[in-house]
Formats: C-alpha cells, structure tokens, sequence
C-alpha cells in the first residue's frame, strides 16, 4: 500500500486542547498515517508538544506548516518536528531548510514538482487531483502520467481524496503517497 499523509485543517488548531487530542486521537487511531501535517495559522506551544507527542505514540512522522516557513523550522527544531511543509509561496525559500529536517513543498504543477525537489524539497504534494471544495480546476489522474520515475517517487497527491476508491486510483499512477484533510477527519 501506498504512504498516507494526514493533514490537518486549519480550524483544527483553534480547539481547545484536549480536543485537539481527542480529534487527532481518534484519527491516528482508525486510520494509522504514515505521516502527519499540522496545518495552523497559529500554534501555541502546548498544542505543537501535544501533536509531537501524538505522532510518536503512533510512530507517524510529524510535520508543521505554519504560515511562515520561517516560524516553521523555528518551531518545527524546538518542539521535534521532523520536517516542515513549505506553502506554494515559498519555493525560493526550500534552501533554507536545515538539512536536520525533511521537508514537503505544495505544489501545484509538474513544473512546481522539479523546481521545488531541485531546490532540496524531499517531497511534494500535487494539487489538486480530483474536486475540492474552494480550490482550483482538478488536474486530473491523468496529469500524473506525465511524471518522471523519480518525480513519482517523491510525490503525494493532494486533493478531493475522500474515499478509499481514490487512493487505489492514485496507487495505480506509481505515486509514493497520498495526503488529504478530510479522508482522514
């Protein structure tokens, strides 16, 4: 099977803490991803610790993408991140990343995909694949054909997966992974 990246929604990091916990409990719980994203426009410092502390109780590898990829490699290296996951907006900004973390790039074309991993990107996201509430037209499975190898290998597609149908589909195009906000909440 392919990897299975959780990423949070944004509105999760404004619930009180215990539940935050509960939610993510809960989802780690069912759905066992390999890796998981925190997504906040802002984090206090209990909530990053408890979603560090989370990952490791369910050996998922821990991500943070805060509005600034800045404050992301500040807090991802004091609270134990292992990687960031860097915004559209800051692919000048890949090498930056101190090579202590691993680090995802959203991107939004192939030739996103190939600048963000010569920039040092580790793994990108590609979005979107299929229909998504408020985001633009859907590549389409058909898009991943054009993909390298290699680029497949690094790569989560993004987007509209809801459903355990979809993955398979996107299994069958050589991807790495997957990564949604609502297959997994």
């Amino acid at each position: 099977m392919i990897e299975s990246y959780c990423i949070t929604p944004p509105f999760l990091s404004t619930r009180n803490l215990e539940d935050f916990k509960t939610t993510l409990f809960k989802s780690f719980s069912t759905h066992r991803p390999s890796r998981a994203c925190l997504r906040a426009p802002c984090a206090p410092p209990d909530l990053l610790a408890c979603f560090v502390e989370l990952c490791k109780t369910f050996a998922i590898t821990s991500y943070l993408n805060l509005p600034l990829l800045s404050s992301s490699i500040d807090q991802a290296l004091q609270y134990g991140f292992f990687g960031v996951h860097a915004k559209g907006h800051a692919l000048a900004e890949l090498p930056s990343i101190p090579p202590t973390l691993s680090s995802f790039y959203s991107a939004h074309s192939a030739q996103e995909v190939q600048q963000a991993l010569d920039l040092g990107a580790h793994f990108c996201t590609l979005s979107p694949i299929f229909p998504t509430p408020h985001k633009s037209p859907p590549l389409g499975l058909d898009y991943l054909d054009q993909l390298t190898p290699l680029q497949k290998n690094r790569l989560f597609a993004l987007g509209g997966i809801v459903r355990i149908e979809q993955v398979k589909l996107i299994a069958s195009k050589g991807l790495r992974g997957f990564a949604s906000v609502r297959y997994f909440l």
